[in-house]
């Protein structure tokens, strides 16, 4: 009975042992906790002095009347309306970050403007004549277009307005879809005045827009309205080669202006900086407002945690450091953007373990944003495409201009110089005889074109047609 009663009183005292041993603990672990809070909340590095002066520029700063990217999200604004200041209460929605149903009702809602179409019905307008939208189901027949255009001519005079803007700024909104639908009809009015031999009418029509897109690529803009910028450009560029095919003079009537529209500037065209700019923006104002639910389930959580417990100064400091490097990243030739994205992933990505010790919430935050940043090479590559284009089209104009005979055009091609040549491999622009096609090819195939533009019959004094007057190997 004793001895029973040793060995409980014995495990009693075991038992109190550990649970002390274990209130110890936990009050430690809490101790811990609540230090390390204290210390991220207040021990926050302080801001670098430098890295407004960097991320925040006057060019950024344009009031919204002037604003092309403040009117084209007042587009779709009620009939009658004021569209530049709707768009302005737009922004405004989103620099307060209020909810995301809210902002699309003032541009989707009940009261917008509503576009009597939608892209798919007109995307076959772009190219009329081209086979592969034979049987496309949501093709509506060109011969709609006119009443189409004038049913949606409020809408596309508001869009038209937008090219007297002075500039374009998009720091952190987002975008009013009905922009694709009104580019599509505004190449189907080009078509429609190319169909009616009205040459010069078409001509200035896409002369005003090709400015204008050309234009806002130069504004601060993030990579998702880059993109946009992108797909507008790529609309309304490749309408060049349906105005010189119809009327060929136009290349020489208008020659200086289009040198000029299509003069290649590289990547500056796109302004590296004010990519970096507005992608802060972005990231600043996530610190500013509570987390609103998105997509990205991972992005909310590590969102909410870096807004609460997160070390803010820290996290801008950092990608300020980051933004340096990756602006002149952006700017280097293509072939060498893989390696110096690896070099950026290992010292900003992956730099200090310090850091995730320190702050480990505003860290991995800051991470999964910086690899967002890194993973836009796709759409670096499709700006070096852009610059190509243009690089083309100058070369096209020059050859029209100048009445380069046929035989010749290699020899022409081969003597533009450096700043006309393939952005991809540096070597000169080629020429397809057969196909009476100057082009660039697919980086990843060298026996594909990848851009091209056609020189008309009628460009110069050919001699007689000879298909093997082609350069490159394939």
């Amino acid at each position: 009975m004793n001895s029973s009663a040793q060995s409980i009183r014995a495990m009693v005292g075991v038992l109190r042992v550990m649970a002390k041993v274990f209130l110890w603990l936990f009050a430690g672990v809490i101790a811990i906790v609540v230090l390390w809070f204290v210390a991220n909340r207040f021990l926050d590095e302080a801001p670098d002095p430098q890295r407004d002066a960097f991320l925040i520029s006057s060019e950024d700063r344009v009031p919204d009347e002037r604003n092309a990217a403040v009117g084209i999200l007042g587009l779709t604004a009620p009939a009658g309306t004021d569209f530049v200041q709707h768009g302005s209460r737009v922004k405004a929605l989103y620099d307060v970050r209020a909810p995301w149903n809210q902002i699309q009702d003032m541009m989707r809602g009940p009261s917008a403007l509503r576009l009597t179409v939608n892209s798919d019905q007109v995307t076959c307008w772009l190219d009329p004549d081209h086979p592969a939208f034979a049987g496309y189901k949501d093709c509506l027949p060109f011969e709609q277009a006119p009443k189409v255009l004038q049913e949606n001519k409020e809408a596309l005079d508001r869009y038209k307005s937008l090219y007297r803007m002075g500039r374009y700024s998009n720091l952190d909104t987002s975008h009013n879809q009905a922009v694709f639908v009104l580019l599509r009809l505004s190449a189907a009015e080009i078509h429609l005045a190319l169909r009616q031999r009205e040459y010069e009418a078409a001509y200035r029509a896409w002369r005003d827009q090709l400015s204008f897109v050309k234009r806002n690529l130069r504004g601060p803009d993030t990579w998702v309205g880059k993109a946009v910028g992108l797909v507008a450009f790529g609309m309304t560029f490749e309408l060049i080669e349906n105005l010189v095919h119809a009327n060929p003079e136009i290349a020489k009537r208008h020659r200086g202006e289009l040198l000029l529209l299509f003069q290649p500037e590289g990547i500056e065209a796109f302004n590296p900086d004010g990519i970096v700019r507005a992608e802060y923006a972005i990231l600043r104002k996530a610190l500013q407002h509570p987390p609103t639910q998105t997509a990205d389930w991972l992005l909310d959580r590590l969102h909410w945690l870096a807004f609460y417990v997160g070390e803010h100064n820290r996290i801008l400091n950092r990608y300020y450091a980051f933004a340096r490097d990756y602006a002149n990243a952006l700017r280097l030739p293509w072939n060498q953007v893989e390696l110096e994205a690896i070099r950026l992933r290992e010292k900003h990505v992956l730099s200090s373990e310090w850091d995730f010790v320190i702050d480990p919430f505003g860290s991995l935050f800051l991470a999964h944003y910086l690899n967002g940043q890194l993973k836009a090479r796709e759409m670096l590559r499709q700006m070096h495409i852009i610059d190509g284009k243009l690089r083309l089209a100058t070369l096209l104009i020059r050859i029209m201009s100048e009445g380069v005979r046929h035989d010749d055009i290699p020899a022409f091609l081969q003597s533009a110089g450096a700043g006309f040549y393939d952005p991809f491999s540096g070597n000169p622009m080629q020429w397809n005889g057969k196909e009476r096609r100057i082009y660039f090819t697919d980086p990843e195939n060298k026996c594909a074109m990848y851009a091209s533009l056609g020189v008309p019959a009628e460009a110069h004094a050919a001699k007689a047609f000879r298909p093997e007057a082609q350069s490159g190997s394939c």
